[in-house]
C-alpha cells in the first residue's frame, strides 16, 4: 500500500483559494436572490391634513391586489376602503463588500427600494364602477366624482363627469379651470357661485409664456384659483407683470381702487406700495409704446 502524500503548500493555497471563492459566489447569489423582492414600505395619509395616520398600515401585496390607473392617478381597494396610492421612484443601489468592492446583483440589476403612499378617501365608492374623465384627471363611480384623491362636493344638480372639459388651454394654470356646463371647478374645488355664462379665465401674459396666473372673473366676482379676490372689480381688474430687472417684479393685481401682490394668496397692499406699482406699471406701458413705435 502507498501512503497519501501530504499536500503540497501551493496545494493548500489553491484549496483555500477555491473555497473563499466558492464563498464569495454562494454569499452573491444569496444577495441576488433575496434581491428579487424590492423593499416596500406603506403608509396612509390622511387627506385633511397630510399627516400619517397611526396604526398598521398593509403589506404592499395586498395595495397591489386591485388596483386601477386612469391617467396619472392611480386607485386601490384594501377591504372595504378605497385609496388614492402615489409610489416614490425605485433607485438603484449596488452591494458592496469591504476589500472585494462593489458589484450589482447577479440575478437582478438592481435592487429597489418602494415607497407607497395611500390616501383615504372617506367614501362610499363602487370601486368596480370608477371610471376616468379628461385624460384620468377626475373619475367616478357614476355617483361620487374626484380629482385625482379630491372629493368634489355632491351639488344639484349632480356633477355630470362626462361632460366636464377645460375653460382654456391646458399649458397655462388657468388650464385647470373646468365645467360640466353648469358647474366650475379649479383643481377639483368647487368655484362657488360662479356665473358661468360670464366667467372668463384671464389671459396667459404674453412676455411671461411660462408662469402661471390661475386669475379667473365672472360679471360679479374676481377669482384666485377657487377663491374670491377680496373687494376687487371684476370691470377694472387687470392683471400686471414687472419684469425681472424691475425690482418690484412679480404679478400684480390692479382695479380702480386696489393693487394686489399675486405671491401665494392675493394681498392687498398699503397706499405707498400701491402708488409706486401704479407708477411701475405707468412707466413700464411707456417705455413699450414707445418701442412699439420705433
Amino acid at each position: 500500500m502507498h501512503s497519501a502524500k501530504p499536500l503540497s503548500t501551493w496545494g493548500i493555497r489553491a484549496l483555500k483559494s477555491a473555497a473563499l471563492i466558492f464563498g464569495v459566489w454562494l454569499f452573491l447569489l444569496t444577495v441576488s436572490i433575496i434581491g428579487e423582492s424590492p423593499v416596500c414600505s406603506v403608509d396612509i395619509v390622511n387627506s385633511v391634513t397630510g399627516w400619517r395616520m397611526d396604526g398598521a398600515p398593509p403589506e404592499c401585496y395586498e395595495v397591489d391586489r386591485k388596483v386601477v390607473k386612469f391617467g396619472e392617478n392611480k386607485y386601490t381597494k384594501i377591504a372595504d376602503k378605497v385609496y388614492w396610492m402615489s409610489e416614490k421612484g425605485v433607485r438603484d443601489f449596488p452591494t458592496c463588500l469591504i476589500g472585494l468592492g462593489c458589484f450589482r446583483s447577479i440575478a437582478r440589476k438592481h435592487t429597489s427600494i418602494r415607497s407607497v403612499k395611500l390616501i383615504d378617501l372617506y367614501s362610499a365608492i363602487d370601486f368596480e364602477k370608477l371610471k376616468g374623465y379628461m385624460g384620468g384627471e377626475y373619475v367616478s363611480d357614476g355617483y361620487t366624482v374626484f380629482n385625482g384623491w379630491r372629493k368634489l362636493p355632491l351639488l344639484k344638480p349632480p356633477i355630470n363627469p362626462g361632460n366636464l372639459h377645460r375653460l382654456v388651454d391646458k399649458k397655462t394654470e388657468g388650464g385647470q379651470y373646468v365645467t360640466d356646463g353648469t358647474w366650475i371647478f379649479y383643481e377639483g374645488n368647487h368655484v362657488v357661485e360662479a356665473n358661468l355664462p360670464t366667467f372668463q379665465v384671464f389671459p396667459q401674459p404674453a412676455d411671461v409664456p411660462k408662469e402661471s396666473t390661475k386669475l379667473a372673473r365672472d360679471i360679479n366676482t374676481v377669482y384666485y384659483g377657487s377663491e374670491p379676490v377680496s373687494q376687487a372689480d371684476p370691470d377694472t381688474f387687470e392683471l400686471v407683470v414687472l419684469p425681472p430687472e424691475d425690482p418690484r417684479e412679480g404679478y400684480y393685481g390692479l382695479d380702480k381702487n386696489y393693487v394686489w401682490i399675486l405671491s401665494g394668496h392675493p394681498e392687498i397692499v398699503d397706499r405707498k406700495y400701491s402708488e409706486e406699482i401704479r407708477r411701475r406699471v405707468k412707466w413700464l406701458r411707456i417705455a413699450k409704446n414707445k418701442s412699439l413705435e420705433k
